[in-house]
Parts: structure tokens; sequence; C-alpha cells
């Protein structure tokens, strides 16, 4: 199965109070936000991680101990990731790629039931992603709500922000800290066009 997610910024203690997430301190927070990972992705699944991984050090030696911490945490073994704002740094870094199956800036895949998505850490506009037209979806990093709104059913674009799960999946818990599933977005896509499309 392949899941979605961006934005956990672990090790980030300032993006706890800047989007508000209901934990005390940078270590609850990484703690939450693997743990969450481990109890829905499984080891032979895809994660989409759609940017910002890790945030600092910014000690070459220590920023690669950190990324190398965290990525033995996660249990997934097939971690695709498309650099956000935060990973300047770890672009250019050999060893930061290793722990990768893919690093880029942008990426298109084709789902299980060959939906095709389009994965950029910056969201394009509504309309103008590639196959748009074909039914192609688009997810992106978290814009913290800067967008009008996180997410679009019918153009099928979504901010796949780990603080947007819980809002778009209707679920205010701190299991709700946690990758997007196909499934949950596919599920969402269709529940709110059939609502949409009623009135």
């Amino acid at each position: 199965m392949d899941f979605f997610t961006a934005g956990w910024n672990l090790n980030h203690f300032g993006i706890i109070k800047y989007t508000n997430r209901p934990f005390n301190s940078v270590d609850e927070m990484n703690n939450i936000l693997v743990n969450n990972c481990n109890a829905v992705v499984n080891p032979s699944d895809r994660l989409f991680f759609v940017g910002d991984f890790v945030f600092g050090p910014l000690d070459d030696e220590k920023f690669l101990k950190t990324v190398r911490y965290f990525r033995k945490k996660i249990l997934c073994n097939n971690i695709f990731l498309i650099y956000g704002n935060h990973d300047r740094r770890a672009r250019k870094n050999a060893a930061f790629r290793q722990h990768f199956v893919n690093t880029s800036d942008y990426l298109e895949i084709k789902s299980e039931e060959d939906q095709s998505i389009i994965l950029s850490h910056y969201p394009i506009v509504d309309g103008c992603w590639n196959r748009y037209k074909d039914g192609a979806w688009h997810f992106h990093g978290p814009t913290n709500c800067k967008l009008v709104g996180c997410a679009d059913e019918f153009t099928g674009r979504i901010d796949v922000g780990v603080d947007n799960c819980g809002q778009i999946l209707g679920k205010k818990s701190l299991d709700f800290y946690r990758p997007f599933s196909y499934n949950d977005i596919k599920n969402w896509i269709s529940l709110r066009s059939k609502v949409s499309g009623s009135k």
C-alpha cells in the first residue's frame, strides 16, 4: 500500500508552536510521529515523504547522525523523499540520500489502482499539474492552510502534511498525527464529492 506524509520536522521545537501541535516537548513529538507511522505503515509499503523530514542540527556530522537515528526508527523499507524547504542541506549530502529509495524535487507515480499522482513539496496551481485533465491528483507539502483550503476534492489537490491528516479525516487526536494512506485519500475524495454533488 502507498502512504503519504510531509512536514514532520523532527527535532524542531519551534514547529510545535508554529503549527499548534499538542505536544509538550520535542521528544514527545518525535516519538508520537514515528510510533504512529509504524502503527499504520508496514515495512513492505511505500511511504512518500513530501518534504521536511528532519530539522537541523547545523553541524553536518550531527545532522547525519540525527537522520540515521530517525530513519532506523521508521520500519518502512521503502521511503521516497521529495525535497522540501527544510531539506536544503540534505540534498547536497550523498550520505543523507542513501537512507531513501529515491530523493527528488518532483515525482510522478501510479498507485496500485493506476491512479496518477503528482508529488511536489510546493503546491502547483489547480489545473496546472501534469495529467490534470486525465484525472491525476496532486499531493504537496504543508502550507499551514495559507492556500484557499488545504484540500480540494474536485481537483484532487491535497496538502499531505502531518498536521492536516486529522483535519481532513475529521479526527482530532494524537493518533491522527500519522501518514495518509492511499485509501484514506481515495475515500475522502469519493465521500466529499458525493456530498458536495448532492447539494
